[in-house]
């Protein structure tokens, strides 16, 4: 996570493949990570907001999987499969965030952060000048169930973490 600490040799050791991405902010981060990810002779996947909003500036990886990572990345990998891993994966389809799984918020330290993301919907019926949200995630909101956020919390609660919540709703 390059917003916490650098790349290390250590990193780098015994990896094949790069699978990396963001936003907007992390653009500069992710292009050094493929640039070098390149210079290393490792394949590399790149995805996210920032990727599906200009896919042009993200060329040089082997694999852009854009749009909505649910329905996207079953694509890639189904031309993984057949041999055919590289070149630009983003399905038409949006996918029913009700399906997403829980993040695997085991995966990150929590000391490293200020607070922790839930996402509630993607989607948005309006065409705000300031937002982007409906390049990203259409124009018809998706919502996900109250068990499923409730489920969110509570995992977050079972891994010890009792710090701040930011809440990310398209329409809220």
């Amino acid at each position: 996570d390059l917003n916490v600490r650098p790349l290390t040799e250590r990193d780098w050791a015994g990896v094949d493949i790069v699978c990396t991405g963001g936003m907007l902010p992390q653009q500069a981060g992710t292009l050094e990570v493929i640039a070098e990810s390149k210079r290393r002779g490792k394949y590399t996947v790149v995805g996210g907001p920032d990727p599906t909003s200009q896919p042009q500036l993200y060329e040089h990886a082997d694999a852009l999987v854009l749009g909505e990572g649910e329905a996207s990345i079953p694509l890639w990998m189904d031309s993984w499969r057949k041999g055919e891993p590289r070149g630009k994966f983003q399905s038409a389809d949006s996918p029913d965030i009700t399906k997403t799984p829980i993040p695997r918020f085991d995966l990150i330290r929590f000391d490293d952060y200020l607070y922790v993301g839930l996402q509630t919907s993607r989607g948005c019926p309006y065409n705000c000048e300031f937002c982007d949200v409906i390049e990203l995630f259409g124009r018809k909101p998706r919502v996900k169930d109250p068990d499923q956020f409730v489920a969110e919390l509570q995992t977050l609660r079972d891994l010890g973490y009792q710090g701040w919540i930011d809440i990310a709703d398209d329409n809220f």
